[in-house]
């Protein structure tokens, strides 16, 4: 059946439809038959669905959109002129620039607010199809009055304030902000740059808008000085705002309906995926729909550096101070390892008393107060662990409406470890785990698509296929991999084709090496096995991942929640992420398992070769900064008795000694001049000759085509690892 949307509440995220037989249906937005944003469900949509009747009447299942919702209003936009009854706010001086800048935007809205005792007039613009289509302007632009001689950074808490208050109409990026102030266009753009605002805030003053040369032409070259010269895909800290938020609504939903009934949740995945940017979205939704929360960033110092009991003050203060309880400076709470489990409860029941809302804590970076992962001992040893978590669950189990919690971080080792110190895990299996997804491929398309278009870049079809593959749907690794290419076209609009991002790909993941050392790097920290296991799948040592994974069960299933991997039929282990994949083969090409005899023959030549010319070349450089070049031959038949210089050079055409050493001669002079090659290679002498032995013993295999055993290549492994280490060869 066939309808259109008459009505949709955007905060309880329902409404109803009418019917082609005019009956009104009632509808959720769980409804739809696939997800959707809230903000594409508008007034006068066409829509499909099933038609149903319960007890409680008419209602849609299984809603399909027919008409997208920028099509349906498209058709109904102002794009010059003000609306027919509508007056313009504001002095004279605002009016007339009103008047003017109808004159190629249609204007929709006028009123004057006052905020922090200052007064502000603002307008609604509706631009024309070729504003939409250059800079991704479609839904109604905000266009704010500063009306001060200074420019006040107040203004921008203002623009927070009106970008919440009209979320359904606004474009959330672009502020048209028209001041007083002569120098507001550098003010903007340094401010841009200091504060990483991910907002697109287009500066003109009175005075240039009211000059008679003021006109279209002035008007598009300073949009595209601001939206073009803006790398919005650089976006290095989290997300602090609806801008850019992509794929993610559903799990912000998820969690807030969990924290309305008192559940404890927890968000898990890879470093830089966006999970602080979910808990902020996560915050803000508590603070539109009048709940009560605090974030605890775990890594600052101030929280992990805290004893457990001075933690929960902290939480108090927080607590207090934001929404202005005043109970601390009124009551002062003594907050030791005595008193204040007591403290916070009562803390916690004077604050419901006042706004009878459950407060929602929500930490950060778990991992730096965890048993076991925490740099500080307290935490590390489970006392700390063990005192902060049985505080809190005793707490919520007697009193489940003062608060709950949500903690977030690599994987859910926190609540899986049944005991801590021999004692019963506070949290074990009290918390409701969710994995934060990797984007899928229409995520890729919507957030790539939209901030591009921005910028005045379009993406051939086939760039995002690309992109989901290479880079797994991975959002931080993606906007880093844009940004490069954004770097390379400067010419607006430009559509960035698939042969492009070809021709940019090596260079793109050259520049990338640095972000996926730093999302590995977590695990190679703390979860040293979920590292390895990823090696070794990286490199399709299936055997050794397999042993590995025996007795280490939760290791995979965590590695398979942050979606970096992928599981085969017949239980084979795959990276999803190739950039990640490939970094891991090259990077650790020499923890590679061989599967035949031929491929141990190769690699042990190819491993001996390398440490051979490091060896040879730091013999070299060692020797004549030590004696000079009038006695290294000296000292080179020192230590290699019975092979005279002449034999030496005449093995090579080159007259260079050093050259024709072989493998087991440069070890004998390293070994008996150790004394000064000890500060050049970080390696005991005892181990180095262990190593240089074994590597000098097995030269045969490849030499002479011999066979050696998976064992015996094992050992003589760690003996090649133990000289590349000491060499520094990567």
């Amino acid at each position: 059946m066939r309808g259109i949307i008459n009505y949709f509440n955007q905060e309880k995220a329902y409404g109803f439809i009418d019917s082609e037989g005019l009956e009104s249906y009632f509808f959720h937005i769980s409804n739809f038959r696939d997800f959707i944003d809230r903000n594409q469900i508008q007034k006068n949509v066409e829509v499909e669905f099933e038609p149903n009747k319960s007890s409680r009447g008419l209602n849609a299942k299984n809603i399909n959109i027919l008409k997208d919702f920028k099509s349906v209003h498209l058709g109904k936009r102002l794009t010059k002129g003000k609306k027919s009854d509508l007056n313009f706010k504001g002095t004279d001086e605002e009016i007339k620039i009103s008047e003017k800048i109808s004159q190629y935007f249609g204007i929709t809205f006028s009123r004057e607010e006052t905020f922090k005792k200052s007064t502000y007039y603002f307008n609604f613009i509706q631009p024309s199809e070729t504003y939409r289509e250059s800079f991704n302007m479609f839904n109604e632009v905000l266009m704010l009055f500063s009306p001060f001689n200074l420019y006040d950074e107040r203004t921008m808490d203002y623009v927070d304030k009106l970008f919440m208050d009209y979320s359904n109409r606004l474009d959330p990026v672009v502020v048209f902000l028209i001041s007083r102030d002569r120098n507001i266009k550098d003010i903007i753009k340094t401010n841009s740059v200091s504060n990483n605002d991910t907002r697109i805030i287009v500066p003109f003053t009175y005075y240039e808008i009211q000059a008679d040369e003021f006109d279209e032409r002035i008007l598009q070259s300073r949009l595209r000085e601001y939206f073009y010269q803006r790398d919005l895909f650089a976006m290095e800290s989290p997300l602090k705002s609806d801008n850019y938020f992509y794929g993610r609504t559903n799990i912000v939903h998820n969690f807030f309906d969990k924290y309305s009934i008192g559940e404890q949740t927890g968000l898990f995945g890879l470093r830089k995926t966006g999970k602080t940017s979910v808990l902020y979205a996560i915050e803000r939704l508590v603070d539109t729909r009048k709940g009560m929360s605090i974030f605890i960033d775990c890594q600052d110092t101030a929280v992990y550096q805290l004893r457990w009991f001075e933690l929960l003050e902290y939480i108090a203060i927080l607590i207090d101070e934001k929404y202005e309880l005043n109970l601390i400076e009124s009551d002062v709470k003594i907050y030791d390892e005595k008193n204040a489990s007591r403290n916070f409860m009562k803390f916690l029941k004077e604050g419901y008393r006042l706004h009878k809302k459950r407060v929602l804590i929500i930490f950060d970076e778990i991992e730096h107060i965890t048993f076991d992962l925490s740099r500080k001992t307290h935490w590390s040893s489970g006392e700390d662990f063990l005192s902060f978590w049985q505080t809190l669950r005793s707490i919520i189990q007697s009193e489940p409406n003062l608060c709950s919690f949500i903690i977030a971080g690599v994987n859910p080792k926190i609540t899986e470890q049944v005991a801590v110190n021999s004692m019963d895990n506070p949290i074990f299996n009290n918390v409701s785990v969710r994995y934060l997804n990797l984007f899928s491929l229409n995520d890729v398309k919507n957030m790539v698509a939209e901030i591009g278009s921005y910028m005045g870049l379009d993406f051939e079809d086939k760039v995002y296929y690309k992109l989901h593959e290479n880079y797994g749907g991975h959002p931080f690794l993606i906007r880093n991999v844009c940004s490069v290419l954004n770097s390379h076209f400067r010419e607006r609009p430009y559509k960035i084709t698939s042969r492009d991002y070809d021709d940019l790909k090596d260079d793109v993941d050259g520049q990338l090496i640095s972000y996926i050392q730093s999302i590995l790097f977590v695990l190679e920290k703390w979860y040293p096995i979920e590292f390895e296991i990823l090696k070794d799948i990286a490199l399709e040592n299936t055997e050794s991942y397999k042993e590995k994974i025996r007795g280490n069960e939760l290791s995979i299933n965590h590695l398979l929640g942050y979606g970096v991997i992928t599981q085969s039929s017949k239980n084979n282990y795959y990276i999803e992420i190739d950039a990640i994949k490939n970094y891991m083969k090259s990077s650790y090409y020499n923890d590679y398992i061989p599967t035949d005899q031929e491929e141990f023959r190769e690699i042990i030549s190819s491993r001996r070769n390398r440490i051979e010319k490091e060896l040879r070349n730091l013999v070299k450089q060692i020797l004549i900064f030590q004696y000079g070049k009038s006695k290294v031959n000296d000292i080179i038949e020192k230590h290699n008795r019975g092979t005279s210089i002449e034999t030496i050079l005449s093995r090579r055409a080159s007259k260079d000694i050093f050259e024709g050493l072989y493998f087991s001669e440069l070890k004998n002079i390293v070994i008996g001049e150790f004394s000064i090659f000890k500060n050049n290679i970080n390696i005991d002498k005892a181990i180095f000759i262990g190593a240089a032995n074994s590597i000098n013993k097995y030269r045969y295999v490849d030499a002479h085509a011999g066979t050696i055993t998976k064992d015996e290549y094992n050992t003589l492994h760690l003996y090649f690892s133990e000289l590349e280490n000491a060499l520094e060869i990567s």
